[in-house]
């Protein structure tokens, strides 16, 4: 059961880490006519963010599996 909990949570950081994003960059580039360059500036914070979620969750999942050592 852990497996599938991990495997979820792991999805869903990279849909959220891609996905919100890009919406906010997209909009960010439409109100202040900025053109890709808020889109790629945005999504790079983003997948940033989402790398560090993902170590986050791939230490949890590892320490539960090890028994919190």
């Amino acid at each position: 059961m852990l497996g599938a909990g991990v495997l979820l949570q792991l999805s869903s950081a990279v849909v959220v880490a891609i996905i919100v994003p890009l919406l906010v960059g997209i909009w960010l580039s439409r109100q202040f006519n900025l053109g890709p360059l808020a889109i790629v500036a945005v999504l790079a914070i983003g997948l940033l963010l989402g790398s560090l979620a993902v170590v986050k969750i791939i230490r949890d999942a590892y320490a539960q599996l090890e028994g919190g050592k």
